[in-house]
């Protein structure tokens, strides 16, 4: 479902920015409506062509470009001098064009934040209301540091769950293409000696050869059947409101993996907020903010639910313990931290503990899924081969 980036008035003193998946701008402007929002502009996402690099290059561009902007302004440059020497860096033409027209909307007027906010695309809201918050604060130095940290932090984070799922994912897909040549193609050679057999075949000799002579049969479409079925996987959960739920939750009830997912989705929204709320950002716009980073669309749900308890009224701890899928112990934190006043270091306190036990979770996966792989692979290839040898055996008790 397309994304809307909006920027919208909640009194008239406080304007609010965030991103909200909708199917056309009038149903975009509908949910704002509903939320008490009075839209000022919306703008659909840019989807990019390669995914691969939006998650790579293009995040590590432009950490690159927080941490040298960070640097210039924290030795005391302006925002627009630090611009211009940095333009002046090999990198990304891309990068380059965006920097130069961020000078130029500074030169004619506007704010850096509100420079910012004209390419959504590239700087997130999250990105754009904490450089707002740091003009509004004049500690812009401080809040680029942190955000700088913040963006080598999930990048860091991202790269080791990639890291520990490629692999183990690699090695199925390759053991399954193995298998399916070496029934397909393999075995049928080495089972026709057997045709001409008087006494009957094995069982297991059997159900092979009719295994084998299937796949021999039908590879073409059993390839076309597996690649439409992916993809319209794909595309449901991709491109559906209802498809992503109902994939999700499944995600969410599957034994680990729901853990995990609980437990890395915490993680990612605990350490925005916990930015956002250090950085000065009231927690609803916060939270306004912060939906983009959770990435199983049943915990937005959830996320909805609790800004609009919130917004009622309600404290942030409480509204998390209406929540089925957030971890009590985070939620006890939470708790104290509100007590305490404190609530922006609790937060970024479960941060750092969840990220060590997603760490951790998948450290044991990847020790555990590797053999299991191994196993699975070896019983196959043993039945395989004890299915082609048994008539062997066969024989060699008529002969007898």
């Amino acid at each position: 479902m397309p994304r809307f980036f909006y920027t919208a008035k909640k009194t008239p003193s406080e304007i609010v920015e965030g991103y909200i998946e909708a199917a056309s701008e009038s149903e975009c402007l509908s949910k704002l409506a509903n939320e008490g929002y009075f839209p000022i502009s919306i703008r659909q996402e840019e989807r990019p062509d390669n995914i691969l690099s939006v998650y790579s290059a293009h995040e590590q561009e432009l950490a690159l470009f927080t941490r040298q902007l960070s640097a210039l302004v924290g030795s005391g440059i302006d925002i627009l001098s630090a611009l211009k020497a940095i333009s002046k860096q090999p990198g990304s033409s891309r990068l380059r064009r965006v920097v130069n027209d961020l000078q130029g909307k500074i030169r004619s007027g506007r704010s850096f934040s509100e420079s910012l906010a004209s390419y959504p695309e590239y700087f997130s809201a999250i990105y754009t209301a904490l450089i707002r918050a740091g003009e509004a604060s004049g500690k812009i130095g401080d809040v680029l540091k942190s955000l700088a940290d913040f963006m080598e932090k999930e990048q860091d984070f991202r790269v080791k769950v990639r890291t520990a799922l490629i692999y183990p994912f690699f090695v199925i897909a390759v053991a399954a293409a193995a298998l399916f040549i070496l029934l397909g193609y393999a075995v049928p050679r080495i089972v026709s000696v057997f045709k001409g057999l008087e006494h009957a075949l094995p069982l297991p000799t059997q159900a092979l050869i009719s295994v084998s002579s299937f796949i021999r049969s039908y590879s073409i479409m059993i390839v076309i059947v597996a690649v439409v079925f992916i993809w319209l996987i794909l595309y449901l959960v991709g491109s559906t409101k209802k498809g992503a739920l109902i994939w999700d939750t499944l995600i969410l009830k599957t034994l680990f993996i729901g853990e995990l997912t609980v437990k890395s989705d915490t993680a990612r929204l605990t350490r925005t907020l916990s930015l956002l709320l250090s950085s000065g950002v009231p927690i609803t716009s916060s939270l306004d903010i912060a939906y983009s980073v959770i990435k199983n669309s049943v915990l937005k749900e959830e996320l909805i639910k609790i800004k609009h308890n919130i917004r009622n009224g309600m404290s942030f701890s409480s509204c998390l313990r209406d929540c089925k899928f957030f971890p009590p112990l985070a939620v006890n934190i939470i708790s104290t931290g509100e007590e305490s006043g404190r609530l922006e270091e609790a937060l970024g306190r479960i941060a750092r503990d969840y990220d060590a036990d997603v760490e951790r979770m998948l450290a044991v996966f990847t020790r555990m899924l590797e053999p299991s792989i191994i196993l699975v692979i070896g019983v196959v290839v043993g039945a395989v081969v004890i299915s082609i040898l048994m008539p062997v055996f066969q024989m060699n008790l008529f002969i007898k």
